[in-house]
């Protein structure tokens, strides 16, 4: 999402900073104080409790994970021969923020963690003016994490479960009917793609697409027929996405 559609750990974030600034103290000499790495850690588990409901404690370990996918893009993303970047948002650029190697490797135990937390949610809505997001039940709060969860693991493990003669009958199912029910909770929510404006659900899905490719409007060229991935440089995977 963009900064104005917030559909991931942004508010947290913002919590986190503020809470940080609140509990920093100096001593007579001026010697900075700051909460301990536990106290943290239980500030984040006391707001997704209080945001995400009963279900906290697996969008916790789900948190866990997507930092994790995030420290992977200075280990595996470079024992693998692709380079990284740096970012200075967290909008629209998930391959500059997340190994897609994690991800595909970690996806599906991802996934379950976020539905093990849907199923404990309050779907009461909210009736309070406001955005999406603040409007929002508990539940679809963890519906929209895990629309990125699905766009980045669908897209990661697009060649391996779609675009390939290898691919099972089982992960193309899952593959298929993942990808529609995803499609469909976007377009139901009206939900930001990317904060290009531009850039609009397509108007069924594309299943010979990843999620990455087919919602951002690459090029037609990005498709299975040739496998060809905008803006990589020769040293980098062939995912069929870009990020």
């Amino acid at each position: 999402g963009t900064s104005q559609d917030t559909y991931q750990f942004e508010f947290l974030k913002a919590h986190l900073a503020s809470v940080i600034m609140y509990e920093m103290t100096y001593d007579e000499e001026g010697n900075m104080t700051i909460m301990s790495e536990e106290e943290f850690h239980e500030a984040i588990k006391e707001y997704l409790y209080l945001y995400y409901g009963d279900g906290y404690e697996y969008v916790y370990q789900y948190l866990l994970r997507y930092e994790e996918a995030s420290d992977a893009m200075d280990t595996h993303e470079k024992d693998q021969g692709r380079k990284t970047t740096c970012y200075i948002n967290n909008n629209n650029r998930p391959g500059d923020m997340f190994s897609y190697y994690y991800w595909q490797d970690n996806y599906l135990e991802m996934r379950q963690l976020l539905l093990d937390a849907i199923a404990l949610a309050d779907d009461t809505d909210y009736t309070r003016q406001g955005r999406l997001y603040d409007k929002a039940s508990q539940k679809e709060r963890i519906q929209f994490l895990l629309v990125g969860c699905d766009v980045l693991g669908l897209s990661a493990n697009f060649k391996d479960w779609w675009a390939t003669p290898e691919a099972s009958e089982a992960n193309k199912t899952f593959y298929k009917e993942t990808y529609k029910k995803l499609y469909d909770f976007i377009d139901m929510h009206d939900l930001t793609l990317y904060s290009e404006s531009y850039y609009t659900l397509p108007e069924e899905v594309e299943y010979d697409l990843s999620p990455l490719h087919s919602f951002n409007g690459a090029p037609s060229w990005n498709s299975i027929d040739n496998g060809l991935t905008w803006g990589a440089s020769d040293d980098m995977p062939d995912w069929g996405f870009h990020g």
